[in-house]
């Protein structure tokens, strides 16, 4: 059985308009106690910072955090470093970052980049592979908590190919051999797309890039799993029961759910089918059949 965490972004929370702190609150009651935030450009530097609310928070009911540094976070529009930011400065927020967060119990790994090698944001744009390694050493350096490095497999051929470093080399290709013995290949598993479905072979293509990790003495979570509609994709909460079910199946260690803000939007408005599809996992709904 895995052990089934939440993304959770406060920028998006807000967006929507939760209340961050209570939102987060409410997930860690329900008992969800892996955790995976991003660290933010604006909050490294001064006094007391928004991020570190959460991991208090997190380490008081004896949570672990999977904290994502660089120049992308999660959720729109991926890249949030301030514009006109050079190769150095980016290299310093993460130093930065380290310095900052390692003595919190709370942190339980490093994520290095979301999705470096996948192309994202406004511009369609990648984490260059140097800055990606040079990243990596600083946290190595600073810290022995394992790395993260994931990526999008998209599980559909049209958006695929669209997301890849190049059209002849996969994402995961070039984070594979990054990852050192104990580190972590994170896979994010959306089966509902704008326009279409996953292929029918998605769930054979994941578990044969989690052997692959292992063969290299890594371990493979499942950093995105899909709990909320994208856009207008009939993604509904009955299926994340049968997603939940086949990630079961292939053998996942940790599968982190991806949607909590919208999970709790909707319970707010009187519509609890996605935050109870959500909590039931934690019961043991999802074992292999």
């Amino acid at each position: 059985m895995p052990q089934w965490g939440v993304n959770f972004s406060p920028r998006h929370a807000a967006h929507l308009g939760l209340d961050g702190p209570a939102a987060f609150q409410t997930l860690l009651t329900a008992g969800f106690r892996g955790l995976r935030l991003s660290c933010f450009w604006d909050e490294v530097a001064g006094g007391r910072s928004e991020l570190e609310v959460y991991l208090e928070a997190a380490a008081a009911v004896g949570a672990r955090v999977l904290l994502t540094v660089g120049m992308k976070g999660m959720r729109w529009p991926e890249f949030y470093v301030p514009d006109g930011r050079e190769q150095e400065a980016v290299l310093e927020f993460v130093a930065q970052s380290v310095r900052r967060h390692r003595a919190h119990p709370a942190v339980a790994a490093w994520q290095v980049e979301n999705e470096p090698r996948n192309r994202s944001g406004p511009e369609n744009a990648l984490v260059d592979v140097g800055l990606l390694r040079a990243e990596l050493a600083i946290v190595r350096e600073l810290d022995s908590r394992p790395v993260v490095l994931n990526c999008f497999h998209h599980f559909t051929l049209r958006s695929e190919w669209a997301s890849r470093p190049s059209r002849w080399r996969s994402a995961q290709a070039q984070l594979l051999p990054l990852l050192l013995p104990g580190d972590v290949l994170g896979l994010d598993v959306y089966t509902d797309l704008p326009g279409s479905r996953a292929r029918p072979t998605w769930a054979w293509e994941a578990a044969w890039l989690r052997r692959r990790a292992e063969t290299a003495g890594c371990r493979a979570w499942v950093i995105e799993a899909q709990a909320e509609p994208w856009g207008e994709a009939g993604h509904d909460p009955g299926r994340l029961p049968v997603l939940a079910r086949r990630l079961a199946q292939l053998r996942f260690e940790t599968v982190v759910l991806w949607g909590a803000e919208h999970w709790l939007l909707r319970k707010l408005d009187g519509d609890e089918r996605w935050w109870q599809a959500a909590v039931s996992l934690l019961n043991g709904p999802a074992r292999p059949d």
